[in-house]
């Protein structure tokens, strides 16, 4: 009897007493059903704070600092930095001058230019008159193309030699001549310039017949040009230099029809 009563209170205790409905009671469920019932059941885990990273911080106190220091070191002058000036070589000064000179980009020219740089330009211009000297290049379609500039280490002399090419040369169907413009670069910037090409080939093939047609129109030779230290060089006024494009597009037709 004693297995009798024990069985009872087992009964009583289990809240699903026959097998066979606690199989089919099982049967319908999944595995994930389970799972998530004993998930359910379980006690939350009890979690723990996460160390500081110290490290983080310090990166971007230190990465603050660098950006303090590089905006010290970079003052912009221009549109060219204290730093890339630094960094460039003469040679790398001279051929950017000379790649801003084709471009007529006469900020990018000026901002390598020291504030009391000294110009033996042709045309003939002075630092003060970059803008107007850059809109002769422009109308006469001047291109120094290709040059290369060199320089022996340590040195601060550039030469750059060229050949040059103009809009009067393809109208008169001569090739390009060759020259040179020589550089001083000091504290990163040029200090002196100096332009020297093959007027003896020029002249007569390109400029002396250009000026010979012009004597025909009485009084513009001397609107579009004034002779400085013995050489015929542009006048650089708006108004001249309006005049001359006309004059240009006018030499073409006759020339070229």
């Amino acid at each position: 009897m004693k297995y009798d009563a024990a069985f009872e209170a087992l009964k009583r205790a289990n809240p699903e007493p026959d097998p066979a409905a606690l199989g089919r009671s099982l049967s319908g469920r999944t595995m994930t059903d389970l799972t998530d019932t004993a998930l359910r059941q379980r006690p939350p885990t009890e979690t723990k704070p996460r160390p500081r990273q110290l490290w983080r911080p310090a990166l971007a106190g230190g990465l603050a600092v660098l950006m303090v220091v590089v905006a010290m070191l970079v003052p912009w002058t221009g549109n060219r930095s204290v730093l890339a000036r630094i960094l460039s070589s003469p040679a790398d000064i001279a051929s950017r001058y000379i790649e801003a000179r084709n471009a007529f980009d006469v900020v990018a020219a000026r901002a390598l230019l020291a504030d009391d740089a000294v110009l033996s330009d042709v045309p003939r211009m002075e630092r003060g008159e970059l803008d107007l000297g850059f809109e002769a290049l422009r109308v006469y379609g001047i291109q120094l193309e290709p040059f290369q500039c060199e320089n022996a280490p340590g040195a601060t002399f550039v030469n750059c030699d060229y050949l040059m090419d103009t809009r009067l040369s393809q109208i008169a169907g001569f090739p390009q001549v060759a020259g040179r413009i020589q550089f001083l670069i000091e504290d990163g910037q040029i200090s002196r310039l100096v332009h020297d090409f093959n007027f003896d080939d020029y002249a007569p093939n390109v400029h002396e017949p250009y000026i010979d047609w012009l004597n025909q129109h009485p009084g513009v030779v001397e609107q579009l040009f004034v002779v400085k230290d013995g050489v015929q060089t542009q006048i650089l006024t708006a108004e001249s230099l309006a005049l001359a494009a006309d004059y240009l597009d006018e030499y073409e037709r006759f020339l070229n029809g």
